[in-house]
């Protein structure tokens, strides 16, 4: 009877030593995740009326006919109202408004007026922002404006 005692005893005994012991044994938990570097450059005023977020350079084939031409535009998009910009500048936020920014560009570079010549100019960029505010518009109405900070043409030459 005394044996069951001292298994029984020894047994509770290192079953709290093995609990306890583990709270000690185990690893510290993850610090909390840094923000991210994008959304912190992105951070509103509170006090201004459109947001900028930039969307990067956007690259697209232009195809004539004894050439391709890849145009590089970079482009920002303003949004107004606060709480409509932070609900785009999340990561799936950005992601669709650069796929539709993406889109529209390629339908625009498919049609005739890229055919006629390859011009920077600030009323060619003018253009191009009018016609991504009407295209993307239609998707995300908080878009205000947009701005094509520069635009450039690389010649190749046709395969």
């Amino acid at each position: 009877m005394i044996k069951f005692i001292i298994i029984g005893a020894a047994a509770a005994l290192f079953g709290a030593a093995g609990y306890f012991g583990g709270m000690f044994l185990a690893p510290e938990p993850a610090p909390p995740p840094a923000p991210d570097k994008m959304a912190m450059e992105a951070k509103p005023e509170p006090k201004a009326l459109l947001f900028k977020m930039p969307l990067g350079k956007v690259t697209v084939q232009i195809i004539k006919p004894k050439r391709i031409m890849h145009m590089v535009a970079d482009i920002d998009l303003f949004v107004m109202g606060v709480a409509e910009f932070e609900a785009i500048n999340g990561a799936m936020g950005r992601a669709r408004l650069r796929d539709a920014v993406v889109t529209s560009v390629a339908e625009l570079a498919e049609t005739e007026i890229w055919m006629l010549k390859e011009d920077s100019s600030e009323k060619t960029r003018r253009m191009l922002s009018e016609y991504l505010v009407r295209r993307i518009y239609e998707d995300f109405p908080s878009i205000r404006t947009a701005r094509v900070n520069s635009l450039d043409y690389t010649p190749s030459a046709r395969q």
